[in-house]
């Protein structure tokens, strides 16, 4: 047999040829020297020298092996196809980015204006951009028979107030004292005096009457500062006992009272530890205006006060006020973030220098990432999609 092109077969002594194993210098074939048929010999030069029971059997008319056989090519086949399959994406993928970069360095001014053009194209749609604040919008599913139900409560009982509520406590003390009323005092000019733009606490106050709606001890005395501020002791437990409820919303003057609530043996009330004073405010469809006199109050009334122990305070907003804290706190973290990434992209790619800092390239960055969050709101909001 003619030796064309030959390769080492892994046994001592062989040599394969293109479908021929040659014999050694004793004449014998290799496969005989081992103890192995030549189907085997062959098995062993494919696998580089590991015998594979899957080869071609030592009988050539065993069933289970030219099974064997056939599964093994299957097997290959399949091999192929996967390999051919992902060297194709890669290729598609690497020479998609490659036409990209091409046409990018080619049209570098060309591309950026395309691209800036699209992004405010697609942030038209925020003109009609609107933060939803209801909560069943917000976290009860879509579907839901709650919804159908708040919808009823919602038509049927309408909500046309606001309110704020703060609570005065003198820890074991008492708050039926000129030092505590005058306290409470100073609370209701600072919430009452303040405005919003030019609109005053009685142009977003509930009416009962001619006055606003706020009930507290002050209304025993028609909210008359002046009168209140010169009070004694006795005058203030005398009134309190006097007058069942108030005279303008109506209100128990007992309800009025918490803590620790001290009688005398007649049943008048000779000491309260705690009282509570709260405004209502109309319902409005643009609620901006009643929702910062409501901050204003609320941030008066957690600053404290000297003359009372402790103050506690619960608004309308202040729900909303919790949940969204966490929220914006989580934005001032993003904010942070972005800054990190902008004096990283700095270190990272340019150099201490004027010439070579790579700042503009940092500022390009951070412009991606808001061009970015344009084109998903703008999208999101022409799409109907709640932004909370």
């Amino acid at each position: 047999m003619p030796n064309s092109s030959t390769v080492d077969s892994g046994f001592p002594g062989t040599r394969t040829q293109t479908g021929i194993l040659s014999k050694n210098s004793d004449g014998q074939e290799p496969a005989a020297m081992y103890g192995m048929t030549e189907a085997s010999a062959w098995n062993k030069v494919a696998d580089n020298g590991e015998y594979s029971p899957h080869r071609t059997p030592d009988h050539p008319g065993s069933t289970a092996a030219t099974s064997g056989a056939q599964d093994q090519s299957a097997s290959k086949s399949k091999f192929r196809c996967m390999f051919r399959l992902s060297h194709w994406i890669s290729w598609v993928l690497e020479r998609g980015f490659f036409n990209v970069g091409m046409f990018v360095g080619t049209y570098p001014w060309l591309t950026a204006a395309t691209m800036i053009i699209m992004c405010l194209l697609c942030g038209i749609g925020m003109k009609t951009f609107h933060e939803t604040k209801e909560q069943e919008k917000l976290w009860v599913p879509t579907g839901s028979r709650l919804l159908v139900e708040k919808k009823w409560v919602d038509e049927t009982f309408p909500m046309d107030s606001r309110y704020v509520t703060v609570l005065l406590v003198q820890a074991g003390g008492d708050m039926l004292t000129p030092r505590s009323m005058n306290a409470l005092c100073d609370l209701y000019e600072q919430a009452v005096e303040y405005k919003v733009g030019s609109r005053t606490f009685e142009d977003l106050c509930v009416k009962a009457g001619p006055k606003c709606f706020i009930s507290s001890l002050l209304e025993l005395w028609h909210y008359d500062v002046q009168t209140i501020r010169k009070l004694s002791r006795d005058d203030i437990v005398a009134r309190v006992n006097t007058f069942p409820v108030t005279p303008i919303s109506g209100i128990d003057v007992t309800t009025l009272l918490g803590g620790d609530v001290e009688k005398d043996a007649s049943g008048r009330v000779i000491r309260a530890e705690a009282t509570q004073i709260t405004w209502l405010l109309k319902e409005e469809d643009d609620n901006t205006d009643a929702g910062a006199w409501e901050k204003h109050t609320i941030d008066l009334a957690l600053k404290g006060h000297s003359d009372i122990s402790n103050i506690y305070v619960y608004g309308t907003r202040s729900f909303l006020d919790e949940g969204y804290g966490a929220i914006d706190d989580d934005i001032n973290l993003l904010s942070a973030g972005f800054s990190i990434v902008f004096v990283f992209v700095m270190l990272a790619l340019g150099k201490f220098n004027l010439l070579e800092q790579k700042i503009y390239v940092s500022i390009c960055g951070i412009a991606c990432v808001g061009l970015s969050i344009l084109v998903a709101y703008g999208l999101a909001t022409a799409m109907d999609i709640i932004y909370s």
